[in-house]
């Protein structure tokens, strides 16, 4: 498959995306604020639980760089 006739999305799948992995990465952030203070006060590492939410984050802002491309047409 060359370059030109890769897949091109439709006008309005970008937009949606975007908006589904902001809130993705919202309810990421959430959840690692209610963890931190959940793991806390039982004393208990809170080591994994922010890595798991943190790659929640750090992957949803990657998916948005992608479609920020993707929607640039590159």
């Amino acid at each position: 498959m060359s370059r030109t006739s890769a897949y091109r999305a439709e006008p309005g799948s970008v937009a949606s995306a975007q908006v589904a992995l902001r809130v993705g990465i919202l309810a990421w952030i959430g959840a690692a604020l209610i963890g931190v203070v959940v793991v806390h006060s039982q004393n208990g590492n809170i080591a994994h639980w922010l890595s798991t939410c943190g790659i929640g984050i750090v992957s949803g802002i990657l998916g948005l760089v992608f479609l920020k491309r993707k929607s640039q047409g590159r």
